[in-house]
């Protein structure tokens, strides 16, 4: 599996009495489920992920988050739901180490490797992922869009003229409008873009869910600000966003209009996330996203 995440001494937060040092976790693990650690870490932001074989011949892929993270136990609810259709599989959880044994897929590469040269092979392949995934009943419990937002939609957790008022407040209005007009309640998977989308030896498998339920246009909006950075530096960017849209919403029935701006609000909506997480780098490429992508 193609994941990325780095991660040593302890995750989560130190101070807390819930925080475990990772070696002993990893330690716990490999005990638990008779683990042979292969030599590379997969590089992630929050989460510690590490190819092994299990019992000497499966292959499999070691994630360990948090334990007390809302993500972790939200992504297990997702992968639950799916229950392997269109989504990797689960194999072994222990949620007290915040620790999760998935399949590993082969070959694993992302989707990223059709881009540019073969963007349409790329959206045909996400639509197809996209319909397996929206099968799957809804849980309880996840958040909607409106909920998800807070970061867009409350103006008082971001800093005064981090962004330019009228891209932020244009964006507020679109995602509000179209979170309350919208009467679909499907599961979304809320982080589909082409890092995410691996290729394996069960065709090509959505990794990674964040989990939320809403209106399906709302699902393609990971999809159209990537992949990153290289989107933005492609010449004729616009209109390949533009290409792109048009094939996604005929192949999966989808009103183009709101899946434009779903796209561009949510673009605006990851450049209020990396304000609060201090990357002004990713501030800059997301509202360059939404530039291109504005209705």
């Amino acid at each position: 599996m193609n994941q990325s995440d780095t991660a040593s001494g302890k995750m989560g937060n130190s101070d807390s009495a819930e925080a475990v040092d990772l070696s002993s976790r990893v330690a716990a693990c490999v005990s638990a489920w008779d683990l042979e650690l292969g030599p590379e870490e997969f590089t992630l932001s929050i989460n510690y992920a590490r190819p092994a074989l299990r019992s000497g011949h499966e292959l499999v892929v070691l994630k360990l988050s948090p334990p007390d993270s809302v993500e972790y136990h939200r992504e297990l609810t997702m992968l639950d739901a799916y229950g392997g259709h269109g989504s990797v599989r689960v194999l072994e959880r222990d949620s007290a180490l915040g620790a999760v044994l998935l399949e590993r897929l082969l070959p694993g590469s992302p989707l990223t490797e059709f881009f540019p040269h073969n963007d349409d092979r790329a959206n045909g392949i996400a639509a197809q992922v996209l319909e397996q995934l929206w099968q799957c009943p809804p849980p309880p419990g996840l958040p909607d869009p409106l909920n998800w937002a807070e970061a867009l939609l409350r103006p008082e957790r971001l800093p005064l003229d981090v962004i330019a008022k009228d891209p932020l407040d244009r964006a507020r209005q679109c995602y509000t409008e179209l979170a309350t007009s919208g009467d679909e309640k499907v599961l979304l998977h809320g982080d589909l873009h082409h890092g995410n989308i691996l290729s394996s030896q069960r065709g090509w498998i959505a990794i990674d869910p964040k989990g939320l339920i809403g209106e399906r246009a709302f699902d393609l909006g990971a999809l159209l600000r990537n992949p990153a950075p290289a989107l933005i530096r492609t010449p004729g960017a616009r209109a390949l966003l533009s290409r792109r849209i048009d094939q996604l919403s005929e192949q999966l029935g989808l009103d183009r209009s709101r899946v434009r701006s779903w796209a561009y609000s949510q673009a605006v909506l990851s450049a209020c996330w990396a304000v609060e997480d201090d990357d002004p780098g990713w501030v800059a490429y997301a509202l360059a996203c939404a530039e291109l992508l504005a209705p």
